[in-house]
């Protein structure tokens, strides 16, 4: 992802790093309730855990205590809704954009993108 944005490659680094964030959160969610498939059961809850998808609500779903954490933090759901829906289009989308933003608003969407990376991966660290 950083390659892409150093490169100015904005379509590039939207679209990945949506992605990015995606796979963050799939391996919080497989970590977590300790997973060996999709739709097999948690380990923590006993509940089976489906795949989220392409759709960051989704995964944080997965696990109660990050969904009380964002639930509970305004900017952190902004910061998610930034990633999901760039520009007002969906981050899987990008890859079909043919015209790049400009540079005010994708700077805007590398901030939101750094602050949720960032905020995710210290979240890893105590669930």
């Amino acid at each position: 992802m950083a390659v892409l944005h150093n490169q100015g490659r904005k379509i590039g680094a939207i679209h990945f790093g949506g992605i990015a964030i995606e796979c963050l959160l799939k391996n919080m969610i497989v970590q977590y309730h300790a997973l060996s498939s999709w739709d097999s059961h948690s380990k923590q809850t006993g509940q089976p855990i489906t795949n989220p998808k392409h759709i960051l609500f989704y995964a944080v779903r997965s696990i109660s205590t990050l969904q009380l954490r964002v639930t509970s933090n305004p900017e952190v759901r902004q910061l998610i809704k930034d990633v999901q829906q760039p520009f007002g289009d969906h981050y899987i989308e990008w890859r079909y954009v043919g015209t790049e933003p400009n540079t005010e608003k994708y700077d805007e969407w590398y901030q939101s993108y750094n602050k949720l990376r960032k905020w995710l991966i210290e979240q890893s660290k105590n669930l």
